[in-house]
């Protein structure tokens, strides 16, 4: 009988572009063991989720890619802290590294944090909360 692994982090990642999956699907796979990660191409995707108002785990984190189509980060933002369930999970936004600047003027912005990518695993778990 397989030994069912239990995940030590559920990690949502709201990301449209499918190499910045890829990117971090492979660096999740290679070292990070135990983090459950699933993957939304928007914010209405995951708030969807919720509105089902079926049983769903809590993420232990969110990643927001900052830059979104349909809305701004802001407005991301809102809609996540909006729903019930999400208001404490931690919400860290992920940043393009040549776009660094333009959003380091929005840290009034209600968030656990910034990170840029690439993400770096280890980043990634202080995050988590994981050594």
């Amino acid at each position: 009988m397989d030994e069912q692994k239990i995940p030590i982090a559920h990690l949502f990642v709201i990301e449209d572009d499918d190499e910045e999956r890829v990117l971090l699907l492979s660096e999740l796979k290679a070292n990070g063991k135990g983090i459950d990660v699933r993957f939304f191409s928007d914010v209405y995707e995951l708030i969807d989720l919720y509105k089902t108002h079926q049983q769903h785990s809590l993420p232990s984190l969110i990643l927001l890619n900052a830059i979104m189509p349909k809305m701004d980060i802001g407005q991301a933002i809102d809609l996540i802290k909006g729903v019930q369930e999400l208001r404490t999970v931690p919400l860290v936004v992920m940043i393009a590294a040549k776009s660094e600047k333009k959003f380091m003027r929005l840290k009034n912005l209600n968030v656990s944090g910034y990170v840029k990518k690439p993400i770096k695993l280890q980043i990634l778990k202080r995050f988590l909360g994981i050594r």
